[in-house]
C-alpha cells in the first residue's frame, strides 16, 4: 500500500461507512491509487479507473433523477 495523500470523501452505503482515499503511486512513474475501504474490505484501483467509475455513477444518478422527475425542468 502506498502512502495516504488525502481522504477524498467519507460516505455511507446503507449503514456502512466507506472511506475514499487517494494514495501515492507504488512506483516512481506510477499512477496514484484510490482505495474504497472500510473495516471489512479494501478495493484498490488506479486513479484513472476511479475517475471513469465516478463519472459513470454521476451520469447514472443524473439519468435516474431525470427519469423520476426529480430534476428541474
Amino acid at each position: 500500500m502506498g502512502e495516504v495523500l488525502k481522504i477524498l470523501k467519507e460516505t455511507k452505503i446503507g449503514d456502512t461507512k466507506i472511506l475514499i482515499e487517494q494514495n501515492a503511486p507504488l512506483t516512481r512513474q506510477g499512477a496514484r491509487v484510490i482505495h474504497l475501504q472500510n473495516e471489512k474490505f479494501r478495493f484498490e484501483m488506479p486513479e484513472s479507473e476511479f475517475l471513469k467509475l465516478a463519472a459513470a455513477l454521476a451520469y447514472a444518478r443524473n439519468n435516474f433523477d431525470f427519469m423520476k422527475g426529480l430534476m428541474a425542468k
